[in-house]
């Protein structure tokens, strides 16, 4: 429930009137509210959701706290039940963001995002995860299928990837 919850909200965020974002912040407040109002309406107070939230993971050399982009906790565990990181990518042919600006986003920024919920996983398996990019203008779009690999190389659900654009 929480997941779809989640989903919704990134969906209805990508389509809020608030637009047009200025940056990923934006973005992550709108589906912050969106989430919230969900689990308001859905009767779920045992739910709290919060932004740059500590989790503690696990990567190559030691075990380390990361934070996340929102954090959606069961107050009855005290525990993440779903983490989810974002990254914004503006559309370039915006006239009020300088070109010198963008891109915004680069690939390994997307894989520093994904290698922090591979660390998590690795000492909280049941931890859900979504990992949200919303490219506005398509400049990932040649890049997709790389990042689709780049999870799967890790084992990580591409079914949890969420990539939104303007232009499809």
């Amino acid at each position: 429930m929480i997941d779809s919850i989640a989903r919704k909200a990134v969906d209805d965020a990508f389509n809020s009137l608030e637009r047009p974002f200025y940056t990923e912040r934006d973005f992550v407040w709108i589906c912050h509210k969106e989430i919230q109002k969900n689990i308001n309406l859905n009767n779920l107070q045992q739910y709290q959701i919060h932004y740059e939230y500590p989790v503690s993971g696990h990567n190559e050399e030691t075990e380390k706290t990361y934070y996340v982009d929102l954090a959606i906790v069961s107050e009855q565990i005290k525990k993440p039940i779903l983490v989810i990181e974002f990254k914004y990518e503006p559309n370039h042919s915006r006239l009020d963001i300088l070109p010198s600006k963008l891109p915004v986003v680069s690939l390994n920024g997307i894989f520093k995002d994904l290698n922090k919920i591979v660390a998590i996983k690795k000492t909280r398996p049941e931890i859900n995860w979504l990992f949200v990019l919303l490219d506005e203008g398509n400049h990932f779009k040649d890049k997709r299928e790389l990042i689709m690999e780049y999870c799967k190389s890790f084992n990580l659900e591409v079914e949890n990837m969420i990539i939104k654009s303007d232009h499809e």
